[in-house]
């Protein structure tokens, strides 16, 4: 839902699970009305100003057609300093951290937004 370079949406936009038609699908569902698409309340992103916005964790599977815009995403807030914490699983597609029984990578992920909600929180 955000700025698009050549990148992940492209590469990954087929046989990866979720695919470009999938997200033009969600999309329609969540926003039917396609000027919503580009509403900064819809995805934060293209807002124009990132600051004074808290911590945030985002994490991202190499092979999801939604990879560029989670990285692009981490970049402004880390640009407007917002604390960020931004991780790209290798190998992984979209959804796998809800394979965490089956994936390591999965688990360390939920670890990973376990420890930065625990240093967000002060605990």
């Amino acid at each position: 839902m955000g700025k698009k370079d050549a990148g992940a949406d492209t590469h990954f936009a087929k046989g990866f699970m979720l695919t470009k038609n999938n997200i033009e699908w969600y999309k329609g569902l969540y926003l039917p009305d396609k000027k919503d698409w580009t509403n900064p309340h819809a995805s934060p992103l293209l807002a124009e100003n990132h600051t004074h916005l808290p911590p945030a964790t985002i994490i991202t599977a190499e092979m999801d057609p939604l990879r560029d815009d989670g990285k692009q995403y981490a970049s402004a807030l880390e640009k407007a300093g917002v604390l960020t914490h931004y991780h790209c699983y290798q190998g992984m597609i979209h959804g796998f951290i809800n394979a965490d029984k089956f994936l390591s990578q999965a688990r360390e992920a939920l670890d990973e937004i376990a420890m930065d909600l625990k240093t967000s929180f002060g605990n």
